[in-house]
């Protein structure tokens, strides 16, 4: 009885000690958070994705917290953050990071630029998206779009500047698909 009992109190603590060794912690600094809604938007952008749980993303802060059972659960956990339009430093894992090909933005300049999945829930993220905006030189004017989810710039300014600067401020967005793409990814799908 007594063998047996070690032997079952070691299978136990290997599967424990595997269990622990197989999920991890990550961690997102700088992202753009500054109220209910914002943490709310995050939680529900983590949570949609399986696995995922531990979530901490607490109003007024910029780090949010959360584990995944492996690095390939937590990049769709990181990407799923940025489609919901935040984006900061990831640590924890190995290559977790944005699919920064998602943008389709190059450097360069340009006259106008619309951009779309900017986090926009309230007066805070608004002051904030507008002034990541304001930084960027060559900037004349910006406009949000009716669902205020997008953004147009206008100026003579460098399109990749802007998406480093919105960035830079904890916001994640992209250029929006033309009508060839978006047919193309119904067709895909």
């Amino acid at each position: 009885m007594m063998k047996s009992s070690r032997w079952m109190s070691a299978a136990l603590a290997i599967c424990l000690t595997a269990g622990i060794a197989s999920a991890g912690e990550y961690k997102v600094t700088g992202a753009h958070n500054c109220c209910g809604a914002c943490s709310k938007a995050i939680s529900e952008a983590l949570t949609s994705v399986e696995g995922v749980s531990d979530i901490v993303a607490k109003p007024k802060t910029t780090e949010i917290t959360f584990s995944a059972p492996d690095d390939k659960t937590a990049r769709k956990a990181v990407n799923k953050l940025g489609f919901a339009g935040f984006h900061g430093e990831v640590s924890g894992g190995k290559n977790v990071k944005y699919n920064e090909k998602a943008v389709c933005v190059e450097a360069g300049k340009v006259d106008k630029l619309t951009l779309v999945g900017v986090h926009n829930c309230c007066p805070g993220c608004a002051k904030a998206v507008d002034a990541a905006i304001e930084k960027v030189e060559g900037v004349k004017g910006h406009k949000y779009t009716k669902n205020k989810k997008g953004v147009i710039v206008s100026g003579n300014f460098d399109a990749l500047a802007l998406v480093n600067s919105l960035n830079e401020a904890g916001f994640h967005v992209r250029k929006p698909l033309s009508k060839e793409e978006r047919e193309k990814k119904k067709k895909a799908e």
